[in-house]
């Protein structure tokens, strides 16, 4: 009836309380390991940052939710992280609703919510692997932290070999 086709191949979703100024900020890493997320919008691996949202800054909107999707199933590692980028006047924690769904055969690869609660703070919300036949690897879903903000490249980098340096627990 009145169903939003998805654009890509998976979606990845982020949602906060409505109408709260949190910050919070969707990043997944695909397969090339160049972190997706604001300030850096896509990559050469099909990741697009679809929506950003600032909390209660410049958003007519009162609901509160990123969105990045993956246009085509490469085989290997994803990785989506959430990360507190200033909660100004809001107390914490301040919970977080991941969604991360792909299209026909993939369906739900995860769902759940994660609690931030110290400012900045980046977390793994779930790590999983595509095979090169575009189907989920049994197995591969997991929560294993790393560390993918601080290793974004910087402006200008993009396209330039150079793989950020990751940093994990």
């Amino acid at each position: 009836e009145n169903e939003i086709p998805i654009q890509g191949e998976v979606v990845i979703m982020a949602f906060w309380p409505s109408g709260t100024s949190y910050d919070v900020d969707l990043w997944v890493m695909g397969p090339d390991k160049i972190p997706v997320g604001w300030g850096h919008h896509e990559t050469t691996s099909a990741l697009n940052l679809e929506r950003d949202d600032r909390g209660e800054i410049n958003d007519a909107s009162e609901v509160n939710y990123e969105m990045i999707s993956v246009r085509q199933r490469l085989p290997g590692e994803y990785v989506v992280n959430v990360h507190l980028y200033n909660p100004y006047s809001a107390p914490l924690p301040v919970p977080v609703t991941v969604n991360v769904v792909g299209k026909e055969d993939l369906g739900e690869i995860y769902s759940g919510v994660v609690e931030i609660n110290e400012n900045p703070r980046e977390v793994t919300v779930v790590r999983f692997a595509l095979a090169s036949e575009g189907k989920l690897v049994p197995g591969s879903v997991n929560n294993n932290p790393i560390n993918i903000v601080p290793a974004r490249p910087l402006f200008g980098e993009i396209g330039s070999g150079l793989a950020p340096r990751l940093l994990e627990r």
